[in-house]
């Protein structure tokens, strides 16, 4: 098993804390090789210094396929990891697993979501709404991850690369913004749909995009996303910035393939202070006990439209990673 380890370096650094956990994650993994059910023959870091960050991720996509790894792990530069993470993400044999983590900013949702739809603003956006409440003991899946602890087969990238093509890959997100407005609203806002499109600083149009910048139905109220400093068109449509693994995720989706989530991997989440779960469920609590209080008629509309993942029961994971 050919074994490549990912981690963006456009920063040109690394924090202290993500630096000292992952060699502890690291050297774990290498205390326990021999109880892995296969031998791994080659482990390499990567760490791309291509910037920006969906051109660096194409860039280690495209080196997975062309150097002839089995499987990768991805991490990203502001994150802490659990001891056994490595090892634990390589015991899991489904295509794709990844731990958790969480935003860095309240409200501290955990970055694992759910496709909807958003009919008070538009039912033609599909958008994605963070799971609140999860399994802590069970794995469960999502439709939208991040990327900064995460393991995917080589047999992912090779599905999508052979669905994709240049000529007919359209970032769908843009088409049906464009069907949405009128062509009067449409002429003042195509130079920035325009650029979004552009995906020249990628690949020059000549390999797979795996990552890409888009746009995307905003995932907050209204009223807090008409205070960025957003011209009026982007606040009217709801529409903003996409991370570049939200294109990703929607080609892994059409690929067939599920993303698991294993909540027994607890990463951090580097700012002023680390997030983490403990973090998350002492804010969210707090904020629900205020509401429950307060107005107890808003808190059962809350918890009957909570966005909650059903736990996945499988014997021959339990047993492998027990």
């Amino acid at each position: 098993m050919r074994v490549a380890l990912i981690i963006p370096s456009a920063l040109n650094s690394l924090p202290k804390d993500t630096f000292y956990t992952f060699l502890l994650t690291y050297s774990h993994l290498l205390d326990r090789l021999e109880d892995l059910p296969f031998t791994i023959t080659r482990l390499e870091i990567k760490a791309p210094p291509t910037f920006p960050i969906d051109a660096n991720r194409n860039m280690a996509a495209a080196e997975i396929l062309e150097q002839g790894f089995d499987t990768s792990i991805w991490f990203d530069a502001d994150q802490t990891f659990p001891q056994n993470m490595l090892f634990r993400l390589l015991q899991n044999p489904a295509p794709i697993v990844s731990g958790m983590y969480f935003l860095k900013k309240a409200p501290f949702f955990p970055i694992v979501y759910k496709e909807t739809k958003d009919s008070k603003k538009s039912g033609k956006f599909n958008w994605f709404t963070p799971i609140m409440e999860y399994p802590k003991e069970d794995f469960f899946n999502a439709d939208m991850i991040g990327m900064g602890c995460v393991k995917i087969d080589r047999i992912v990238f090779e599905k999508i690369a052979q669905m994709y093509s240049n000529k007919i890959q359209i970032n769908e997100a843009v088409n049906r913004i464009k069907k949405s407005l009128n062509k009067k609203d449409v002429d003042k806002i195509k130079p920035y749909l325009d650029n979004i499109m552009d995906a020249d600083h990628i690949y020059g149009g000549s390999k797979p995009e795996f990552f890409r910048y888009g746009i995307n139905p905003i995932t907050i109220d209204e009223e807090s996303f008409a205070r960025e400093p957003l011209n009026k068109y982007r606040t009217k449509y709801c529409i903003r910035d996409a991370t570049e693994d939200v294109f990703f995720w929607k080609q892994v989706k059409q690929a067939g393939f599920e993303i698991l989530i294993d909540p027994k991997i607890q990463c951090g989440h580097i700012t002023n202070i680390i997030s983490d779960q403990d973090l998350f469920h002492s804010f969210y609590q707090t904020r629900l006990d205020k509401i429950k209080i307060d107005d107890p008629k808003t808190y059962n509309t809350i918890q009957e439209n909570i966005c909650r993942a059903e736990p996945i029961k499988n014997e021959i994971l339990e047993e492998i990673l027990k």
